[in-house]
C-alpha cells in the first residue's frame, strides 16, 4: 500500500480527491461544531456547502458526511433556524438521494437527519422534499426509508413540527 502521505488541513481535505482525507475533514468539522454554538460563524461557513458533502461519491465518506449534518442539524434550535432555512431542499435532496441508498448506518443516520430538521422547526419543509423527491423516486430502496421517515418524525414531534394530512395526501399515490 502506498503512503498518502499527512492528512491535509481541514479545509483542504474537504475538497480533496482522496476520500480518506474527506472523510478525516468530515470527523473533524464534526468535532469542532460538537463543541460550539450557534450563532458561531463556523455554521454559516458551513451550511451552504452540507449539501455538497452528502453527495459524496464514497460510501465511508458519505457515512461520516451525514453524520457530520446530523450534528449540525441537532445543534441548530428553532430560534436559529434560519442558519439552514436556505440550504433546506437541498440538504434533505442529497440525503435522500444519497443517504437513503447507502448502507445501513448512512441510511439510518439520514432518517434522524430528517427528525431533526422537525426540532429545528423545518420539518414541513423536509417533507416537502421528500414528498417530491422520496416518494417520487423509481427505487423502492429510496422510496421505502421515506415512508419510515414520516412515520419516525411524528412520532417523535408530533403534528406540530410535521402536519400529517400533507403526508397522508403525499402517500395516497403510493397505494395505487
Amino acid at each position: 500500500m502506498e503512503d498518502e502521505g499527512p492528512a491535509p488541513p481541514m479545509e483542504q481535505g474537504l475538497e480533496s480527491s482522496n476520500w480518506k482525507f474527506r472523510k478525516g475533514a468530515y470527523e473533524e468539522l464534526q468535532s469542532r461544531i460538537k463543541n460550539i454554538s450557534p450563532p458561531d460563524p463556523l455554521f454559516h461557513q458551513y451550511a451552504e456547502k452540507l449539501s455538497v458533502f452528502l453527495k459524496d461519491s464514497n460510501a465511508a465518506a458519505l457515512d461520516s458526511a451525514v453524520n457530520l449534518c446530523l450534528t449540525f442539524i441537532s445543534k441548530i434550535e428553532v430560534s436559529q433556524n434560519q442558519i439552514l432555512t436556505d440550504h433546506v431542499s437541498h440538504i434533505c435532496e442529497g440525503l435522500i438521494e444519497k443517504g437513503f441508498a447507502g448502507k445501513q448506518s448512512t441510511k439510518n443516520a439520514a432518517m434522524e437527519c430528517f427528525v431533526e430538521l422537525g426540532g429545528s422547526g423545518l420539518g414541513n419543509e423536509a417533507m416537502e422534499v421528500l414528498f417530491k423527491v422520496g416518494f417520487a423516486h423509481k427505487l423502492p430502496k429510496i422510496t421505502l426509508p421515506s415512508v419510515e421517515v414520516c412515520l419516525q418524525a411524528l412520532k417523535v414531534y408530533g403534528p406540530k413540527s410535521f402536519k400529517p394530512a400533507p403526508i397522508l395526501k403525499a402517500m395516497k399515490p403510493l397505494f395505487d
